[in-house]
């Protein structure tokens, strides 16, 4: 499992790197729709505007794609909701890789 550093600003990207290379995870937040949506791209697949929901492996839909998954954790137990969600820990974001990589 490896933590992916998300902060309060609404837009950003941030290289993560895993066994098998180096993912891109760019996340915005939705004002309007008290939302964190994300957008992953690893080699020459790209998949945008995921919803960030808490405790079910994000890229699962997508496992024929990337070789890894990603997960939201929160300590409300519902989706992160504020724009410093994650910076406050409330929330985390963590890629799965190898055998983590399983649908929850």
């Amino acid at each position: 499992m490896i933590p992916i550093q998300i902060t309060d600003a609404p837009n950003q990207s941030v290289q993560v790197p895993f066994q098998d290379g180096t993912c891109t995870v760019s996340m915005y937040y939705s004002q309007l729709e008290s939302s964190w949506f994300m957008s992953v791209s690893y080699g020459d697949n790209e998949v945008n505007n995921i919803l960030v929901e808490q405790g079910v492996n994000l890229l699962y839909p997508f496992r024929h794609l990337f070789p890894f998954g990603i997960i939201c954790i929160s300590d409300s137990a519902v989706r992160p909701l504020f724009i410093d969600s994650f910076s406050t820990d409330e929330a985390d974001l963590i890629l799965l890789e190898g055998s983590e990589n399983i649908n929850l």
